[in-house]
This record gives C-alpha cells, sequence and structure tokens, in this order.
C-alpha cells in the first residue's frame, strides 16, 4: 500500500510522474530538470538533472506497486494522453474516464506527498482507502480538472486547508501533466464537508469527481501562468 516508512512490508519505489509521460510531451528537453521548492515562497530548495522523470516514492510496497497501481496507470492510458496534449474530449459521466483519472489523481498526489513532504498536509486514512479501493477515490476527496498553456510541463504545489470547522486536517493538492491540471481536494471531517469553487475558478477546472455531469476538456478559460499562480493562492 501507499504508506508511512514505519511498516515491515517490501518497499519499492514508485516514479509519481510516470515514465511515459515524457513521451506525450511536444518537444521534450534531452534532460530533464527537477526542482524541490518551498510551497509558500517558491525558494528552490533542491534541483537535479536527469535523462528520465524521477521524481520518486520509496515508501511504496512492492506487491500495490507490481500490482493495482501498475493496472491504474494502463487503465489511464487511453484517456490521459489526449489531456496531456490539449485535445478536445468530453468527459461523460457514465463513462469510466472520470472515475478512472480522478482516481489517478488522486493516487499521484499521495505519491507526491510522500516524494515531497509538506508537513503531512494527507490524512493518514486516505492512504489506507486509496489501497483498499484501488479504482475508486477516496471517500471525503474531490478532483477538479482544468488547462495550462504554460512552458511547465510537470508540476506540483500541495496546501494545507486552514479554514475547516473542528480544525478538521484538509488538503489541496494541485499538480499539471502536459496540458492537464489535476486540482485534488481531501478533508478528514466527520461531515461530507464540499468544497465549491465559485467564478473563474468553476470555470478553469470543473469537477469531475464525484461527477456533476458532462465535462468538456479543455474547459474555458484556459490558464497561463499568471492564471495557474493566482489559481493557486488561497
Amino acid at each position: 500500500m501507499l504508506s508511512r516508512p514505519d511498516g515491515q512490508k517490501s518497499r519499492t519505489e514508485e516514479h509519481c510522474f510516470p515514465k511515459w509521460l515524457a513521451d506525450h510531451i511536444t518537444d521534450p528537453p534531452p534532460e530533464w530538470d527537477h526542482f524541490r521548492a518551498t510551497s509558500d515562497a517558491h525558494e528552490v530548495k533542491n534541483k537535479w538533472t536527469k535523462k528520465e522523470l524521477a521524481v520518486v516514492a520509496r515508501r511504496v510496497c512492492r506487491t500495490c506497486n507490481n500490482g493495482w497501481m501498475d493496472s491504474l496507470e494502463g487503465a489511464v492510458r487511453p484517456f490521459l494522453p489526449r489531456l496531456m496534449a490539449g485535445t478536445g474530449y468530453t468527459l461523460q459521466p457514465n463513462g469510466n474516464a472520470p472515475r478512472l483519472l480522478a482516481t489517478w489523481a488522486v493516487k499521484t498526489a499521495l505519491c507526491l506527498e510522500l516524494a515531497t513532504p509538506a508537513d503531512q498536509p494527507i490524512p493518514e486514512h486516505h492512504y489506507r482507502s486509496m489501497a483498499e479501493l484501488r479504482d475508486t477515490p477516496p471517500p471525503k476527496t474531490q478532483v477538479f480538472l482544468g488547462a495550462y498553456t504554460g512552458f511547465r510541463a510537470f508540476f506540483h504545489q500541495p496546501r494545507r486547508i486552514t479554514s475547516m470547522p473542528d480544525g478538521a486536517h484538509a488538503y489541496r493538492s494541485t499538480f499539471i501533466v502536459g496540458h492537464a491540471v489535476f486540482n485534488v481536494m481531501g478533508h478528514s471531517h466527520d461531515d461530507q464537508t464540499i468544497f465549491t469553487k465559485m467564478g473563474g475558478r468553476a470555470q478553469m477546472t470543473p469537477q469531475i469527481w464525484p461527477t456533476l455531469g458532462p465535462v468538456r476538456f479543455p474547459p474555458q478559460p484556459v490558464m497561463d501562468d499568471p492564471a495557474l499562480w493566482a489559481y493557486l493562492k488561497d
């Protein structure tokens, strides 16, 4: 399972951004520059260069990595490259695409948190639920999808949500793959709190999970870099 490093199961490396995603980037560089920055000041803490994508979590059990997680990667291949390319596509609520893409987005957000911890913004039980459900996002999570036209092929920003009642644990994890922007939000409150995006944010990133209706990609407006940073602000 996706896990903190205190278990006894055999651990292996999981690439948070799978290597095959690079095959769907237009004009990929010969080497990828990786940066790890503080989420608030955007100050670079670490930088490394690899010929492949190398954001790795070393806290995943071997059985899960080679089992359901690998199967999930295969299941999104018919859909995810279209989004990465910015190709027009409609996600139908009664189809598999919204559920599989949302599950993949949550799994990726959990993996990115393990690879680049940010004050543990994701509740522990979401890791357990993800490993148990495998092809459906955990309860109390929502996934939103936007489109991006800037220069960042891959990007991630985790944030803790501090406005929850009773001090409940809540998080927001936003990441970019190609021209697709995924925004994963979740919480640990006892009530079924719903995060609602208003105005321009609702138009830029419609909700794909839980499904509310058909979602046309790319939504309008498409984010450029100034719009991305504005979207990421609390």
